[in-house]
């Protein structure tokens, strides 16, 4: 579809991802975050996790994608650190990105 023009421009899609398991620890945060928060800013990371902004930051200087426009909605889970996702999320993020190069990504 990226070769006839339909890139996502114009639409938002939310990726939702499971909430944390109940040995998670809890914690509350804003309702949603702008992805022009400091890099700095996530302080709970668990072993298998990582920054999904640096992980998009990466992926798309890969595969030659604009940057990723995110939202993350910390509404129901809350998060201590917003910015943090599991391997299998920041892949569904990236999958959901090469599709739709142009689409604002919301994180749930």
């Amino acid at each position: 579809m990226l070769d006839k023009g339909i890139d996502g421009r114009g639409e938002t899609v939310t990726v939702l991802d499971p909430a944390p398991p109940p040995s998670a620890p809890a914690a509350s945060s804003p309702t949603a975050v702008s992805s022009s928060a400091p890099a700095g800013s996530s302080t709970v990371q668990g072993p298998n996790s990582a920054d999904i902004r640096q992980a998009l930051k990466a992926f798309d200087s890969m595969f030659k994608l604009p940057a990723a426009r995110l939202e993350v909605v910390t509404t129901l889970a809350g998060s201590a650190s917003p910015w943090q996702a599991t391997s299998e999320e920041i892949q569904d993020v990236e999958t959901v990105h090469a599709v739709a190069p142009a689409a604002t990504l919301r994180v749930s």
